[in-house]
């Protein structure tokens, strides 16, 4: 079976789910509406975020959900950084996720939420595939901590009073690459293909797609051209010069010469419920991205 798209086989049944809602949206009439459906169903313990609710409202039923507590489903309510979020709460093994519509964008989030319902049904009964989003896991000299990029990690030149370009050396699986000479490099997922990388030029990877792609931000060579390595390479950023580590688009921290960021595959993908991914991927190109699409000429 396709390591993408294989169907799942429950190996238990699902009782404890996390409902994430978009940040700072007015989506509460819809939250509240999920988590009472879910609520019905006296085998169902439902968690959310802390501030997403009042301490008058935590039940045995509705709980706040916290790192040390065990999840076997994800529902998210947004948009592509709502799931993103999501990604950023676990970085090492991440249960079953089935990201709903709510967002501006929705690339990645192709499930309606008027189907919630059906949805979710046939997830209980176990009638659903797998998409798996691969991530990337890194390793920085001077942080203590388990990191990873749904859609990248990125090397960007730092603001000093010289606005001097950002000199970063690559290495892939310890051969030297090249040096980037430039505004910065984006180390990027094939979801993230579509996100900062497609912005710089990069080209658009299915997710099914085993690569690492390699894109340039505004390179000083115009033959830098973006390059996609296997998804089993190791691949190593060393800076020349100071320079601002992004993950996700969050600033992590800033490296200077001497230090190192090492990227590779994670082995904890996003487990996403998808019915059909290559229409979801090809339509979304058309419907949200809106790919080769021309204007009508009088």
């Amino acid at each position: 079976n396709d390591y993408n798209k294989s169907r799942c086989l429950m190996l238990s049944r699902i009782s404890r789910v996390l409902v994430i809602k978009k940040i700072d949206a007015d989506l509460m009439n819809e939250f509240n509406e999920i988590i009472w459906w879910l609520m019905k169903n006296e085998n169902i313990t439902v968690y959310a975020e802390k501030t997403e609710f009042s301490d008058k409202s935590i039940t045995d039923k509705l709980r706040v959900y916290s790192s040390d507590k065990q999840v076997d489903l994800i529902v998210t309510l947004g948009g592509d950084g709502t799931l993103m979020h999501a990604s950023s709460l676990f970085p090492l093994a991440m249960p079953l996720t089935i990201p709903f519509n709510l967002g501006t964008m929705g690339f990645l989030t192709p499930h309606s939420f008027k189907e919630y319902r059906n949805i979710i049904e046939n997830v209980f009964k176990g009638d659903y595939k797998i998409l798996n989003r691969e991530r990337l896991f890194c390793e920085i000299t001077k942080v203590d901590s388990i990191l990873t990029a749904m859609n990248d990690v990125v090397a960007i030149r730092t603001c000093n009073k010289y606005f001097r370009m950002c000199k970063v050396n690559i290495y892939v699986d310890d051969i030297h690459l090249t040096t980037v000479e430039g505004d910065g490099v984006i180390i990027s997922t094939s979801t993230g293909s579509t996100a900062y990388a497609a912005a710089a030029g990069s080209s658009l990877l299915h997710p099914s797609v085993s690569g690492i792609v390699i894109c340039p931000i505004c390179s000083h060579s115009l033959s830098f051209r973006p390059l996609i390595v296997p998804l089993h390479s190791n691949i190593t950023l060393e800076p020349i010069d100071h320079v601002q580590i992004n993950i996700d688009g969050v600033n992590v921290c800033y490296l200077s010469s001497g230090q190192r960021i090492s990227v590779c595959r994670s082995i904890n993908p996003i487990p996403c419920v998808s019915f059909n991914s290559d229409y979801e991927f090809y339509s979304g190109l058309n419907q949200c991205l809106h790919w080769n699409k021309r204007g009508i000429r009088n």
